[in-house]
């Protein structure tokens, strides 16, 4: 049975919109589907299925909170979580300049000790270019145990990766006679 606008409607025809709005909705579509709620309205925050606390991570790994208040958040209202740890440790806002660098290079672990302040992007690029260079000295070759040797006319160190997963380099000197052994058979 339809009902016009004029006419009135049964109570338990009715009942409230499960968005929150508390507007009256009809219990059944037209095909006979209960309705949850009203077209174009949708459910949000604790009540929605797909509630995470405005909690998300970013494509690179980062955790990143829905501030919408916060000076410095994105279009979308969200901060990288490693930056509110910090200013609330300084007990300022930090600088847009300024980066938080993780000391164990893990990017969610956010706790204080893990993290440290950096003046600029180009104090925390070379961080991270020091902590490579002592990683690369650290290697040794799979095969001849030799370490890590520095070429001065390439201007860089010379590796090659044994496999595809990185756990294991050979030095030039046996890369070469890898490929060698393999072009002569």
């Amino acid at each position: 049975m339809y009902y016009n606008s004029e006419q009135e409607v049964p109570d338990n025809f009715l009942k409230p919109c499960g968005c929150g709005c508390e507007e009256q909705i009809w219990n059944y579509n037209k095909w006979g589907y209960e309705r949850k709620i009203k077209h174009n309205h949708h459910v949000r925050g604790e009540n929605n299925n797909h509630y995470r606390g405005y909690v998300i991570t970013t494509y690179s790994g980062y955790r990143m909170l829905y501030r919408p208040n916060h000076p410095f958040c994105d279009n979308k209202g969200y901060v990288r979580e490693q930056r509110l740890v910090m200013e609330e440790h300084l007990g300022r806002y930090l600088l847009p300049t300024e980066q938080v660098h993780h000391k164990n290079k893990n990017k969610q672990d956010n706790r204080i000790e893990n993290l440290e302040l950096m003046s600029n992007a180009s104090v925390h690029t070379k961080r991270h270019m020091e902590e490579q260079r002592c990683e690369i000295e650290k290697r040794k070759c799979f095969l001849c145990g030799q370490k890590t040797r520095y070429r001065k006319e390439r201007n860089s160190y010379d590796w090659y990766y044994l496999n595809h997963d990185k756990t294991k380099v050979i030095c030039d000197i046996c890369y070469v006679k890898i490929r060698r052994d393999k072009i002569k058979s």
